[in-house]
């Protein structure tokens, strides 16, 4: 990336001709500062709450996958998860199985994302998710939705990754057609 920014930055320097008059040497030496400058700073580190936002997207991706693997990925080992009307599945191993159970038995199963918000402790160690998404699958061949709440409390050790130590969903409205 850095090479084509110098390569833009070498012809947009031969395309001006700061030999007009002074003023125009001048701008084109702030000008070509200014773009190196730009071009050597180093990217911003990412957010706690970016980061945890990241993490969900990859979970939520390998849910729309059928990737069981992927989905369960950011789960610690002792992760509990609780669904309305199902008994809680405590461990990412159990929650494994769960989700590879649900891809065979749902044909179109995926989620779509409304809304979210991380709330992040001051301590920097642990953060809320709160989420809203469509839920949709098919039924018969039918293309069904509704939309649902998720709730995940994540934590990091160090600097390792953020790991969901549990999480909760429940429906806000009624299965319908999408």
């Amino acid at each position: 990336k850095r090479q084509r920014r110098r390569r833009a930055v070498a012809l947009q320097w031969a395309a001006f001709n700061p030999t007009r008059d002074a003023d125009a040497m001048f701008k084109s030496r702030t000008l070509l500062a200014l773009i190196l400058s730009i071009g050597l700073a180093e990217p911003a580190a990412a957010s706690p709450d970016d980061e945890v936002k990241a993490a969900i997207a990859q979970a939520i991706s390998g849910i729309n996958a059928h990737d069981a693997d992927r989905a369960t990925a950011i789960e610690a080992p002792d992760v509990v998860v609780m669904e309305a009307d199902r008994a809680n599945v405590v461990g990412s191993a159990a929650d494994l199985t769960g989700f590879k159970a649900a891809f065979a038995a749902t044909s179109g199963w995926g989620v779509r994302l409304i809304a979210e918000t991380v709330d992040v402790a001051t301590s920097g160690d642990f953060a809320v998710y709160r989420g809203s998404y469509h839920e949709d699958w098919l039924k018969g061949g039918a293309p069904m939705t509704h939309q649902v709440n998720f709730l995940a409390g994540l934590r990091q050790k160090g600097n390792g990754p953020w790991r969901m130590a549990w999480s909760m969903v429940a429906p806000t409205e009624r299965a319908h057609k999408r």
